[in-house]
């Protein structure tokens, strides 16, 4: 029976399908599309190209690697090497706009009960944490955790009822707890647990019986080197000396039968503090740290060999007891010592650095990182930059930070809830669970009790997590040419520099005192508050919350009231004023009465009010803010996930993911702010992931729900609040990631745990997604939307660029197109994306990628004209689009549902057909060729392919060009049409496949 003849035609224009079997993918779409746009039609064109900005500072140095990038209209900015630096398009060079680190932090609860925890340590290994700690119910307790699920595998466990100052250290698969015992003689004992068999701990072994009773400080550091598994042990004994050993694999105390060198003596006294550290990954050296204040010896630092012979030692002469002390090796030369100094009030210590220099045994001379802190965990090391937590102890407000080595905040934890300064005089170890992620255990104030008629927090334990390489770092809004950004506290940039949004502490501990002469102020009672200010560089005025009010009575007519407030220490800001309120004699309102400078370098600014500013002249003057019921500023928790919504920001607290903290409804020039009682919770959420404002709705996402509010909110007052409560939209999906939530016209697109998918204007999902299913697994870093070609780019950092018309509905990808941020710079209208190596690259109109050919590849799904299995014969093929220059178009045929190719035919459009090129990519400037042979060059992009494979049950086409010394654009393709002949019959397959 003669085969029928017909002409079958295929679209090319279709967008690429990978959710659907490749055997089954309809013929109207594509299984690959790379580099490939949908602009005309029904026609597929090469995307545009890149050109890279250039990558020097300002001084001449290399802009280094960033982290992520984004825009301030006109402004392009990179966040890279704990900085951020904005491009100067006329110089093509980057300025440095400031120090700041994004984070993502989080807590979560170890221990809440009746009794008070303290001196908490921990260590970890294989993904098991020990923690350990003094408590109140008696003696040294202990809790063992697995870190990846948080499960707890041992709970409160009794080590000793005696046990004081656990120290914590990992031997091998032995997590190892040393801690000082106070029954009869005190003695230094450890216990471990194994964790292949985390199920009990082993039996309590007696390290050393001659710890000092009076300062019985014992630390423990791991040295482990490729035979041996150990630490090294520094403490204070009862001969006023230090001592120095090894503790083996099995907890024992190293001695010269058990293969160690027998502890050695250190003669100098450890009174305040005392540490030891050794990191044998960089240097086989020991050292041991000691502070001694009563005979201003101040810090004392010994060098030690492996062998424990003391090579080197120094002393600095501090005036102040030292509290703590932590060391870290910045390299094998220079060792950083970190340490807290001693103040009356807790909120006037402060921590200094010195560098060991171990060549000429010689260290620097004390500067100050931070005022108003202390030191409550051992240095840690990440990228190259040193790391520590401190806590900011007063009545109020306690707070942990992170900062860096130059004293860059990166983070603020258990806002107003971290517990007190550590009374053991050995800083906390830091545990590295797994690259970029850090976890300190502390002390945190857990419910308030009434004590002797004082109110009194207990004090418990919280796991404190820092995230470096989470997705949600770098985050950022734009709102009143200010734009915020997220990660350990709420950043702002407004031009000229970065810094927290607000203030991380506002005034207390604010005092008045009177002189009775030298002034004019007149007798009576007067009440005095202070805030702190700053403006902004797009003018924004920001406010502190104010300090509790100080009541001063005066007597006589001649009297000064000088107003003495502790500075603003941890801070950004370089341009902080402190505002000074008083009230007249008697009076409840505050009037600004005068100012001082703030200063990061001294503990106290004072005002003195003389007078001259009378009760009725203060009536004139500037009230304040808070006058009329208006809630004060608080500056919101750490976050990483912002929102904007009815003009006011919203951010969800990382401690608490279920909160969303909200900023007074913004009018004007006013600045963005919080106050700790603007908050809803949503009950429902286990962990808020994104926001997105649409339409009259905040949409609230987790990873597997979507929520929205509706509703003004409430006035600067706190009242008539008419938010909604936050209602269910779907329980079926969520957003995973918030940087792949984006707005385009049909409504919000977003990334779930099963795809991409679109909440419709009407709230109703839609699955997307389907036709890049196959590329779910890959990290999406910034998806944004681009107006005028009617497309959402999702870029990623681990593979291919997902692009989606949202005009067509179809998806392409781009190859070769993976980073680290992008954004739409206002400047011009051009998307920019920071590349995972670390440039920056700015789309154009070219097409090429900095230089480099982009080739456009598309492959058809496969075509089967007589059903799925049928007998065809495939004769020749037909291919139809346009010529945009020079180029050679290949072509690859695929049979019968094979992975590979059997046919190759190239095609050059110029060179097969002798036509002269006369103009730029068109010949004669136009779509007209000439050609050397009559009727051949008629400018049309066609060619005719005959397949040598005729017999077939289906067909596939592979088209990709290569280019010519000058990249162009090449070709844009349109339609493919086939000569088929069809059987009515099934296809004929080898014996080998009959059964």
């Amino acid at each position: 029976m003669p085969l029928q003849k017909t002409l079958v035609s295929v679209d090319l224009s279709g967008g690429i399908d990978t959710k659907t079997d490749q055997k089954l993918v309809l013929p109207s779409s594509l299984v690959e599309l790379e580099n490939g746009v949908f602009t005309v039609g029904s026609s597929i064109t090469k995307r545009n190209g890149y050109s890279k900005l250039q990558d020097t500072q300002l001084d001449g140095t290399a802009l280094p690697t960033g982290d992520a990038l984004t825009s301030l209209k006109n402004e392009l900015l990179v966040f890279g090497s704990n900085k951020l630096y904005s491009y100067t398009s006329g110089l093509g060079r980057w300025l440095d706009r400031g120090g700041f680190r994004s984070a993502t932090t989080s807590a979560k609860d170890l221990l809440r009960n009746e009794y008070e925890q303290s001196a908490v340590d921990a260590c970890e290994t294989s993904e098991t944490i020990l923690y350990a700690w003094e408590d109140t119910s008696g003696g040294v307790r202990a809790s063992v955790v697995d870190g990846s699920s948080n499960t707890v595998i041992l709970d409160n466990q009794l080590i000793s009822s005696t046990g004081k100052c656990p120290r914590c250290v990992v031997l091998g698969e032995n997590l190892t707890l040393v801690y000082v015992d106070t029954s009869g003689t005190d003695s230094i004992k450890s216990t471990q647990i194994n964790v292949n068999d985390p199920t009990s701990f082993s039996a309590a072994k007696t390290l050393y019986t001659d710890v000092n009773t009076s300062s019985p400080w014992v630390d423990v550091s791991p040295y482990t080197t490729s035979g041996d598994v150990s630490a090294v042990m520094a403490y204070a004994d009862t001969s006023n000396t230090v001592k120095v050993s090894y503790i083996t694999s099995t907890g024992a105390a190293g001695n010269l039968a058990s293969g160690f060198v027998a502890p050695v003596t250190l003669s100098s006294q450890a009174e305040d503090s005392i540490a030891i550290y050794a990191d044998t990954s960089v240097s086989s050296d020991v050292y041991v740290a000691f502070g001694k204040s009563t005979s201003s010896t101040g810090l004392k630092v010994f060098r030690l060999t492996s062998a424990l012979v003391t090579t080197a030692s120094t002393t600095s002469a501090d005036a102040t007891a030292i509290k703590q002390i932590g060391m870290v090796y910045n390299t094998s030369a220079t060792l950083e010592v970190y340490y807290e100094s001693n103040a009356a009030a807790t909120y006037n210590h402060l921590v200094n650095k010195r560098d060991y220099t171990t060549a000429s045994n010689t260290i620097s001379s004390a500067s100050v990182i931070m005022r108003s802190v202390g030191l409550v965990s051992k240095p840690f090391r990440y990228n190259s930059v040193t790391y520590f937590f401190v806590i900011h102890e007063s009545s109020l407000q306690s707070t942990y930070f992170l900062i860096d080595s130059a004293g860059l905040v990166i983070a603020k934890l258990k806002q107003g809830l971290a517990g007190a300064l550590p009374t053991r005089p050995m800083p906390s170890n830091v545990v590295n669970q797994t690259t970029g992620i850090f976890e300190l255990p502390s002390q945190v104030q857990t419910r308030l009790e009434s004590r002797d008629n004082d109110i009194y927090g207990l004090k418990g334990i919280s796991r404190l997590k820092v995230d470096f390489v989470s997705n949600r770092n770098f985050l950022n809004k734009e709102m009143g040419e200010t734009l915020f950004i997220g990660g350990g506290f709420v950043s702002a940039y407004d031009t000229q520099t970065i810094a927290e949004l607000g203030f991380h502490i506002y005034p207390e501990n604010v005092s008045v005192s009177t002189a009775t002469s030298g002034g004019s102020i007149a007798a009576g009672t007067y009440s005095y508050r202070v805030i702190y200010t700053y403006q902004d560089a797009v003018g924004h005025i920001n406010r502190s919350a104010p300090s509790v009010g100080v009541s001063q009575t005066t007597t006589g007519s001649t009297s000064v009231n000088t107003v003495t407030i502790p500075t603003l220490r941890i801070t950004d800001h370089s341009n902080v004023t402190i505002e000074v309120y008083r009230t007249v004699d008697d009076g409840t309102i505050y009037y600004k009465c005068g100012s001082a400078t703030n200063s990061t370098s001294s503990d106290t600014a004072t005002f003195s009010d003389t007078g001259s500013i009378t009760d009725s002249n203060l009536l004139a003057k500037e009230q304040l803010y808070t006058t009329g019921g208006v809630v004060d500023v608080i500056a919101p928790p750490s976050t990483s996930v912002l929102g904007i919504f009815k003009n006011r920001m919203f951010v969800v607290s990382s401690e608490d993911p279920q909160v969303l903290y909200y900023s007074k409804k913004r009018l004007g020039e006013d600045a963005v702010e919080f106050n700790d009682a603007f908050t809803l919770t949503v009950n429902k959420a286990k962990e808020v992931t994104a926001f997105q404002e649409m339409d009259e709705k905040l949409l609230i996402f987790e990873d597997d729900r979507i929520f929205a509010i509706t509703g003004d909110g409430p006035t600067p007052a706190g009242l008539q609040n008419n938010f909604s409560e936050a209602q269910l939209i779907t329980s079926d999906v969520g957003c995973t990631d918030p940087r792949s939530v984006v707005l385009i016209p049909q409504g919000c697109l977003f990334k779930s745990n099963k795809g991409i998918y679109l909440l419709n204007r009407s709230l109703e999902t839609v699955y997307l997604g389907a036709p890049v299913e196959t590329f779910n697994n890959l990290t999406i870093t910034s998806a944004d939307l681009l107006q005028s070609k009617n497309q959402v780019r999702f870029l990623t950092s681990d593979g291919s660029t997902l692009v989606y018309d949202y005009y067509y509905n179809k998806f392409s990808t781009f190859t070769g197109h993976k980073g680290q941020g992008a954004t739409v710079w206002d400047k011009a209208g051009n998307y920019v994306y920071l590349r995972t190596d670390g440039e920056v690259w700015e789309e154009n109109t070219a097409f090429t990628d900095n230089g480099a050919p982009i080739n456009l590849k598309l492959t058809t799904a496969w075509i089967k004209t007589n059903q799925v299995q049928g007998f065809q014969r495939i004769r020749k093929a037909f291919i139809l689009g346009d010529f945009k220059s020079d180029h050679s178009l290949r072509m690859e045929v695929g049979f019968n549902y094979a992975q590979y190719y059997l046919e190759t035919h190239n095609f050059n459009y110029i060179t097969d057909l002798s036509v002269n090129n006369f103009a730029d990519e068109n010949p004669y400037a136009s779509e007209t060729f000439a050609s050397g042979s009559a009727g051949v060059a008629d400018g049309i992009y066609q060619f005719r392919a005959g397949i040598k494979n005729q017999k077939c049950q289906s067909i596939r086409f592979s088209l990709s060009d290569t280019e010519d010394t000058s990249p162009g654009q090449a070709y844009s393709i349109s339609n493919l049409m086939m000569e088929v002949g069809i059987k009515d019959s099934g296809m004929k397959l080898p014996s080998q496949k009959l059964v």
